[in-house]
């Protein structure tokens, strides 16, 4: 792993784990407060930061994964398996997402995970075009309120 910077925690990793929470909650039809996830999102910053030197690939992934799931469980009264599917959820729908955007903007603009390792700006610049899409897939989602399974139905949602 290549150290992050705190303005990559800032302008990334809070971003990312909100629309993680966000659209993942949705897709479940679970209420939480924006609130809520604005301070989740935000300790998880402050863990990814404190996390970064985890060299074993994909560990990092599934520690904050893991971290996140506890966290929402424990600030959104959730059950601890309604926490992780909607983490999860939100994840799959966000990474299938990032990989669309890195895609084109890595061949449009010829770049690797070395040069965005060397340069952390254009590793910010090359998230935007994900942050966008995903904030107009969760607009969609909230809009039309599609709901992927109902997960509300049971009684220890959050409220």
């Amino acid at each position: 792993m290549y150290p992050i910077p705190w303005y990559a925690i800032i302008l990334i990793s809070i971003p990312q784990t909100f629309l993680i929470i966000s659209i993942g909650a949705r897709l479940f039809n679970i209420s939480i407060p924006i609130q809520r996830r604005v301070a989740l999102s935000v300790i998880i910053g402050v863990i990814c930061y404190a996390t970064r030197h985890l060299t074993i690939p994909g560990l990092n992934t599934i520690a904050l994964l893991i971290s996140t799931a506890v966290l929402l469980s424990l600030i959104s009264r959730l059950t601890l398996w309604k926490a992780f599917l909607t983490i999860a959820l939100g994840l799959v729908v966000l990474l299938i997402i990032e990989n669309l955007c890195n895609s084109i903007v890595f061949n449009f603009f010829h770049l690797n995970y070395d040069i965005l390792a060397t340069h952390p700006w254009l590793n910010i610049f090359s998230w935007w075009p994900t942050l966008v899409l995903a904030t107009l897939v969760y607009w969609l989602i909230y809009r039309k309120n599609w709901v992927l399974y109902n997960l509300s139905q049971y009684k220890d949602h959050a409220k």
